[in-house]
């Protein structure tokens, strides 16, 4: 199958269940989500900051809802038993 941005062959099966190639920039977007979605607080909220200063708005509120949906998507998951 291709993907619908580039028309490479898909590859990489994101959070919300779409496929694409690793070269989109969804896929980019959500790599970075994960990267920030892993920093303790106080660091994301600075390295969210930096990234409001250089690409905007827009930018950052695309990143901030791939995190919320990385995020609402571990919350569904099975815990596992301890």
């Amino acid at each position: 199958m291709q993907c619908e941005s580039c028309s490479k062959e898909q590859s990489i099966t994101l959070s919300s269940g779409e496929r694409c190639c690793s070269y989109c920039r969804r896929h980019l977007v959500e790599c970075e989500a994960r990267y920030l979605l892993a920093l303790p607080l106080q660091k994301r909220r600075e390295q969210l900051d930096a990234r409001l200063k250089t690409r905007g708005e827009k930018s950052v509120a695309e990143l901030k809802r791939t995190m919320e949906e990385i995020f609402n998507a571990r919350k569904k998951l099975p815990t596992v038993p301890r």
